[in-house]
This record gives structure tokens, sequence and C-alpha cells, in this order.
């Protein structure tokens, strides 16, 4: 039919209209919350009066019953005057630190207290102890980010514990050094080791304010990009803003500024974690830094799932956004470990009910090809008075939960674990009640015969998380006092942070726990259902970067040791905000008042899923401070994933196809001449990588 040229103009003008409409609603601009940067200690305070430069010193190690042994003597390092600390962990069962005195006076007006570190070989717990004019003492946990070399470490007296004296919670002046304390990693850990101490003095906070406004163009949950999609970020605030991209290796691959307005706009065209920082200064002060993180992925179809590698949530508690779930699985994740509690089931004795809650995220789970590990856990009042089901009523309303909470989930649960950390009274809050090995071992025999009976199919996964110097003699225990059978697996929380998985000695614990529980009848199937780095800022944190690829080097070393076979971080997501609590910060992800933003962990973990999907590991070298966890892939050629536990070392590497790929999964254009702490991924035929 024939148009007039009146109304093809009128179609075109509409048409136009239409387009311009869609394109200013794709165009939308949202705020969104971002963390403050974790900027370097130096960039935090201005250094103030010296307090000791140990040049002459009355400097003292105490031999006390929680005191490990240690013994001081002033040095120097080059021109710089040190306290060298030399000191040895015999593995106490309780409290084990070194204590270093001289009761130097501290200015009432003190806010930060800092001195130069050189770590050696372990990594220990800085802490300071200051005593006030009434006996109070004040401890305080330092904010190190737990780097090599010289640095310093802070002390900021606004945060901390106090006790004795006349516990008013206040430094009342006049005051005096107690202690500098340096503690132990882990409960029992022994070893010998040295630190190197220098320049004592006071510090000042640098004077931040929140005055930026961050927004980013169309927004999106957990800001996952693909290559070649344009990211946009503005801030506004009150004085002139800079801002740089940075990748995970802090590379800054882009600045800018504006006035009191500026935008970043960046087009990625590979695969990474990177961080938008936008800055505002003082003369040379940084007043106010916030990142915007965001991850890039290869796209959909490319993200291989991970079988061995699961996340802890918390979706049972109602403190996950169901679609954390989705944010999980593009990141190529299908296991996570929850729970479902047993006061939340049988709220009316032998009723049981799943709660709508926990309905709707097993539905989620389901409808995404999830799998779930669900704990079966904790108390119910309704007996033993809300205390450890000790008694023959007890063991049989816990087993009786189990029974029936299998039954309601078939079908979207086909793997359970009985109870979570039973032995050290997690989630009991001091109830009453025998929680040692041998009435866990009565509990999990009976747990696990009902519901194996109801649940023929089911993975059921013993000891609950069993964690802690003793842990081998205590599962050995429960397997002794109940038995082996009807259980699948055996759960174990080998955590060390801040402590590398190698200096930790990570596979031999492991390997020592299932030697041992296997002689009293345990199956020898290890599941690791707790470990992890948190990145909270004081005390036994470690940085971003550090976790992501410590996670790397753990999840290799248990999965190539061949000694785990199923390992969930904890956690997936940050449980809160608070930047120096540790609970807050165990997440591979941000809060969710955060939008869920990517840490670097994540991409970490999302690439060594897809490079060891389908490929199996075969076992563990070690050349000195050089680490290879080695696999073969469907394709008959090899995969290894080297990195050095202590400093770069040479490596050399020969082999045919050869492919070297970076811890982001971004191939590197020429063969590694060196390991280095970040993992690196080596593919090849008759492929052989050694130290020099």
């Amino acid at each position: 039919m024939l148009r007039s040229p009146f109304s093809i103009l009128t179609l075109c003008a509409v048409a136009i209209t239409g387009l311009t409409t869609m394109i200013a609603q794709a165009q939308q601009w949202s705020p969104i919350a971002c963390p403050d940067s974790r900027l370097i200690p130096e960039k935090r305070f201005h250094k103030g009066q010296t307090l000791d430069n140990f040049s002459s010193s009355k400097w003292v190690a105490t031999d006390g019953e929680q005191n490990a042994r240690a013994s001081v003597k002033l040095s120097k390092d080059g021109a710089i005057n040190t306290l060298k600390v030399d000191f040895e962990f015999i593995g106490k069962p309780k409290y084990e630190y070194v204590n270093v005195e001289n009761p130097l006076p501290i200015p009432a007006d003190t806010q930060v207290i800092s001195y130069l570190v050189k770590p050696g070989a372990i990594n220990v717990i800085y802490a300071l102890r200051i005593i006030d004019a009434n006996g109070e003492t004040h401890q305080y946990i330092d904010e190190d980010q737990k780097v090599p070399g010289w640095h310093r470490v802070y002390f900021n007296l606004k945060s901390g514990s106090s006790w004795g004296g006349d516990e008013n919670k206040k430094m009342d002046p006049p005051l005096k050094l107690g202690a500098l304390l340096f503690d132990r990693p882990t409960v029992g850990y022994k070893s010998t080791g040295s630190i190197q101490l220098a320049d004592l003095n006071t510090a000042t906070p640098i004077t931040t304010v929140h005055t930026l406004k961050i927004e980013t163009l169309n927004k999106r949950f957990g800001n996952v990009y693909l290559p070649g999609e344009i990211v946009s970020v503005r801030a506004t605030g009150e004085a002139a803003i800079n801002w740089s991209i940075l990748n995970y290796f802090g590379e800054i691959i882009a600045t800018g500024s504006g006035s009191n307005k500026a935008e970043a706009v960046y087009t990625p065209r590979i695969p990474g974690y990177y961080a938008i920082r936008f800055e505002v200064k003082s003369g040379e002060d940084i007043t106010e830094s916030q990142d915007f993180s965001f991850a890039v992925l290869p796209r959909q179809g490319e993200v291989k799932r991970g079988e061995f590698l699961g996340f802890c949530t918390h979706y049972g508690q109602s403190a996950y956004p169901l679609e954390t779930m989705d944010l999980m699985k593009r990141y190529g994740f299908t296991s996570f470990r929850d729970e479902i509690s047993w006061g939340s089931v049988e709220q009316e004795k032998d009723k049981y009910t799943i709660p709508p809650f926990s309905k709707s995220y097993l539905e989620h789970a389901r409808s995404l090809g999830m799998e779930p590990l669900i704990i079966f856990d904790y108390a119910n009042r309704l007996y033993e008075n809300g205390g450890f089901p000790n008694s023959p009523d007890g063991i049989a309303g816990y087993a009786a939960y189990c029974s029936e909470l299998a039954k309601m989930t078939k079908g979207y649960v086909n793997n359970f674990e009985i109870w979570n950390e039973w032995i050290g009274g997690c989630g009991m809050d001091r109830q009453p009640g025998d929680h040692g090995p041998e009435a866990y071992g009565r509990m999990m025999k009976a747990a696990a015969a009902a519901i194996r009976e109801a649940r023929p199919d089911a993975t059921i996964v013993g000891v609950g998380g069993e964690y802690g110097a003793n842990c081998p003699q205590n599962v050995a225990t429960i397997f002794r006092e109940g038995t082996g059978k009807n259980i699948d697996a055996f759960s174990i929380h080998p955590y060390r942070y801040p402590s590398p998985p190698e200096k930790s000695d990570l596979v031999g614990e492991v390997t020592r726990i299932t030697e041992t529980a296997v002689i009293d009848g345990a199956p020898n199937h290890v599941w690791v259902t707790e470990i992890g780095y948190p990145t909270h800022l004081q005390g036994n944190g470690v940085d971003l970067t550090t976790q992501a690829y410590l996670g790397v080097r753990t999840t290799a070393l248990l999965q190539a040791s061949l000694k785990t076979h199923k390992m969930f971080w904890y956690d997936f997501k940050d449980d809160g905000l608070d930047p120096i609590y540790n609970e807050n910060n165990f997440g591979v992800i941000r809060h969710q008042d955060l939008n869920c933003a990517p840490k670097p962990a994540i991409v970490a973990f999302s690439v060594f899923a897809r490079i060891t999907s389908a490929a199996k590991p075969v076992g563990i070298n070690q050349a000195g401070s050089i680490w290879i966890a080695k696999y073969r892939r469907p394709d008959n050629s090899e995969l290894n994933i080297v990195w050095s536990s202590n400093g770069p070392a040479k490596i050399a590497i020969t082999g045919k196809g050869l492919q070297s790929i970076d811890l982001m999964g971004n191939i590197i254009s020429k063969q590694p001449a060196k390991a280095t702490e970040y993992p690196i991924y080596i593919t090849g035929k008759n492929l052989l990588v050694k130290g020099l």
C-alpha cells in the first residue's frame, strides 16, 4: 500500500522519539555505597614524638606462665638502631605470647602508637598494652596489613579492651607502656622465630571526611561486567577529586580528575578484578578515598562450574539476599553450606515444618541447579533445657529432627552435616551439657542411623567441623565412641589465618587428622567445611590482595594433596560493615549494603574453578619455597599451579604447547622466569617446572 510523505515523516518522528526515550531510560545514574579505600598506613597517619629509638634501652622479655620463651638484644640494620626479639612458641594449650617490657612514659594526649617492624617467617599478631595511673591495663591490636620487609605498625588507642585497676574503661594519666606483645598465629602453634623493631613513636590520624557521593551508570547487582562493556562511575564532592583505576596487581591503568565532580569511564578488554579509586586531598594529605570495585568475567558459557570448592552462606539466618545465590553461580560455583536449625523446624514437640525463609532459599537453589550442604544444627528449647542433646530423650529428639528434615528436603538437598563445631560450642552461647568428643560420638551414631533410614541416597558428613590442637585425638575419639557406619565423610575446620597454608603446614595437619581418624573407623574421606582468611584491619586480618592469593594456594594444596574431597570457604559474603571485626570480613564479596561488590578473592577463585574444571589432581611437588600443585586434564595434557611461599624464586619451564595464565585468568605473554606469592597456571604436554 502507498503511503503519503507526511505519514512516513510522522512515523520516522515517532520512531526517533521512541528511540530517544528508550536511550534516556537505559542511561540511568544510580547512587552506590562504596567502602573506604585500604590506604597504606603511612597515608593514614602523621608521625609524632619519639618514645624510644633503641640506642640504649631497658627492654626485657618476661617469662610468665602465658609467655613464650624469648630474649631481646640491641642490634642494627644498616644505620637503623633496632631491638631484635628472638622467641620460641612451644604449643601451650591456652595462651602463649611474647611479652617485651619497658615502662616508658606515654603522653596523656596520645592517639596512636607506632613502630617500625621487620617480621620474620612467622606471621605474629602485634599487640600493645598501656597501664594507667589506677593500674588498669588497656590492650590494643595493630592495624598492620601484614607486608614483608620493614614497615610500620599502628595501634589506635580509640579501639581496645581493658581490665583490672579501677575498671572504669578510661585511660587515667599518667600513663606508661605496659608491654609490646607478639602473639602466635594459632592456638597450639610450635616454632622458633625472630623480629626486629625500630623507632617507637606516637602518631596522629590524618583527619578524614565523608563528603563524596558515588554514582554508577546502569547499576547492576554485584558490579559484574563482561569484557568490552563500558563501566561509568562518577563522584561529586566539595573539593577537587582525583580518580585512578587499578587492577588486582596494584597497577594504575587510567587516571583523571575534576573540580568537584569527576567521572571515570573505562572499557575493560580482559577479565579480572578492578577498582576505581576516588580521592580528595588537602595539601599532601588524603582526606577521603573510596573504591568502586568491579569484576570482569568471561561470558556465562565460559565460566565453568567449580566441583571441589563451595562457600559457606547464611541464608538460613535470613542474612543473605537470594540474589547472592545467582551471583555465586555467575562466578562458577554451585555448592554452598547452610543450615535449617532444629529449633526452627520443631517448634512444637514431634511436629516438623520447614520455616518459610528456609523454603524460599531451597526453592531458589533448586531453580538454579545449586547443590546445598545442610547442617543439622544446634539445640532446641523443647529438649535438655536448650542444652546439648546428651540424654536418651535429647539424642532421640535430635535424631528425629534429622530424619524428618532429610525426608522433607528430598529433591532439594542430598548432602547433610551433623552439627557444627560441637566441641568448640559454636552457636550454643554457654548452654548446658556435655560437648566432649564422646558425647558427640553417641549423638552422631544415632543421628546418622536415622538419616540413613530416611534417605538411603544422602551423603552424610560426620564430626561437624572439629578444629584446634587436639583435633586428631578428638576425631578419633568420636569414631571410637560412635561409629563410622552410615558416615560417608567427616569434616574439619583447619583455620590458620593470618599464617600462610605452607608455613602453618596445612597439608601435614589434614594428613595427620585423617590418618589418626581412619585407624578408629572414620571414612577416608575428608571435607573441609570451613576455612578462610578474613580481611579485617586489626590483628590477624589480611589485606584484600593476600586473601586472594592465599585462598587459591589453600584450595590448590587441599585438592592436589589428595587428602580433601570437598572444601567450603568461609564465607561467601561479608556478614557486616565493621572494618575491624573479623566476623564481618570473611567474605569474598562485600556486604549487601555495598552492593555485594567483589573482593579480588572471588575473581581469583572463579579463575581457579574455570581452569581446574574437569582436571584431575595428581599430587604436590615442593622444592624449597617453590610449590607445584599438579593436575592432568581430559586431553592428557598437564596443568601445574606454581607459586613461591617465601619471596621470588627462579624457575625453568619446559614442555610442548606451553601456556601460562595469571591469577586473574589472563595469558602471560612470556613464560615466567620466577615463581612469586601469586600462583600462576601453566599448561602443556610433557610439562616440567623446576626451581633453579
